[in-house]
């Protein structure tokens, strides 16, 4: 074909514009069909599916670490639904499980059964004590608040309440009660020993074994002491005085006497508020009792003296009962004090002195028996720095990490 013939026939064919849609309806029929033939020609249909392969590859061996064993071989296949076969077979109703007192299945993290749960509250008693011996109150604190808003949120109901009441230490709920001490909020850690009391003896009625009876009733002697202490703080003698009071006279014919330390403590507390006459009351119940030894009634009767005025009798009492027992920590600090107030501040140091040699891993973290005799140190020489030095050197290796060394009153560098 020639040139101008391809010109001509070029200038005779319409300006077509491949992004314009056409919807008009003159298209030839015959050409739809010609061109539908040859792209069956082209691309020929495959056959009916029967099972489509999902296209993963299985790992190689190559490819897998040695020592482990290899996976079998992917075969994945689509099932499409005309391939499913109907269950025809008749529903099975499943037998209601009848209600027994089993230990609940535990619905936390990481648990299977509540016996993994076990050693955990014991651990964390574990830590917030350790932090509380190092003197951490703030982190004690925010870890105690957030492990009770954990348990306090398991669910279902059923579970938490077997957690709270039977898994959980009371030790750890004192703890907890504790925080609120290390807040600042002395009458918020009342309100918190109040309900701890309250729950010791209610759990004590509840109670079906005389074992479970002794223990609530032994917790709860424990909360009225942490009571009573925190009372003695808030310089509340009379509160004090009236909370441990109902322990020294039980009125059931079938309870236990109460005990000397009892008997002792509230006795103190009525020397404190200058309630001598009930003191002598209760101290005179002391040395009735046969099982009480030399060496507290002793004590207490230096006491009794010293809240006289009678240092004389104190003196004499409280060096009997060092001669009894040279390294007992109370009978020299006690002693230490009397003597102080007599001017004696040598054989007071002395005294003192030879109670640290004695027993350095107990008295060396008891830090009111340090103050005092760091205090003695500064009253009897000048030259007290050098001691001080000394004192520190020597409680060094028994102190723990927690005792606070500015009750040994040296000097800030």
């Amino acid at each position: 074909m020639s040139t101008s013939s391809l010109t001509q026939q070029h200038d005779t064919e319409p300006n077509i514009n491949p992004f314009q849609l056409d919807d008009t309806d003159d298209s030839d029929s015959s050409s739809e069909a010609e061109a539908e033939a040859a792209s069956e020609r082209l691309e020929p249909r495959p056959p009916a599916l029967q099972s489509v392969d999902s296209g993963l590859m299985s790992p190689q061996r190559e490819d897998i670490p040695l020592g482990s064993t290899p996976p079998p071989p992917i075969t994945s296949r689509v099932i499409f639904p005309q391939d499913r076969k109907k269950d025809t077979s008749p529903v099975q109703l499943q037998p209601i499980a009848p209600v027994t007192d089993e230990v609940p299945a535990l619905f936390l993290p990481g648990l299977i059964n509540p016996s993994l749960f076990l050693p955990i509250p014991n651990l964390w008693h574990l830590r917030l004590t350790s932090l509380t011996r190092l003197r951490l109150f703030n982190q004690a604190a925010a870890e105690c608040n957030n492990l009770f808003a954990v348990l306090r949120n398991i669910q279902p109901d059923l579970v938490r309440i077997y957690v709270l009441d039977s898994l959980l230490p009371f030790e750890l709920e004192v703890t907890y009660a504790r925080t609120r001490y290390w807040a600042g909020d002395p009458y918020g850690y009342l309100d918190e020993l109040y309900a701890l009391l309250r729950k010791c003896k209610m759990c004590s009625k509840s109670a079906t074994s005389a074992t479970d009876i002794e223990m609530w009733k032994e917790r709860a002697v424990r909360v009225g002491l942490i009571m009573a202490s925190q009372l003695l703080e808030m310089k509340d003698h009379t509160a004090a005085a009236a909370l441990l009071l109902p322990l020294c006279n039980p009125t059931s014919p079938d309870a236990p006497p109460p005990s000397i330390e009892l008997l002792s403590a509230v006795a103190r507390i009525y020397m404190d508020s200058g309630d001598i006459e009930s003191a002598e009351q209760l101290i005179r119940r002391v040395e009735n009792d046969p099982s009480c030894d030399n060496t507290t009634k002793e004590i207490n009767r230096a006491l009794l003296a010293s809240a006289r005025l009678d240092w004389k009798t104190a003196v004499e009492n409280l060096r009997s009962a060092i001669q009894r027992e040279p390294g007992n920590p109370l009978v020299a600090n006690n002693l230490s004090v009397v003597l102080l107030s007599t001017g004696n501040l040598q054989e007071g140091i002395h005294y003192m002195e030879t109670a640290l040699r004695a027993s350095p891993g107990t008295v060396g973290n008891v830090e009111p028996f340090l103050f005092n005799l760091a205090t003695l140190y500064e009253l009897r020489t000048a030259s007290n720095f050098d001691k001080k030095c000394g004192l520190l050197l020597e409680i060094a290796e028994w102190a723990g990490d927690g005792l606070r060394t500015n009750c040994l009153k040296l000097p800030q560098v």
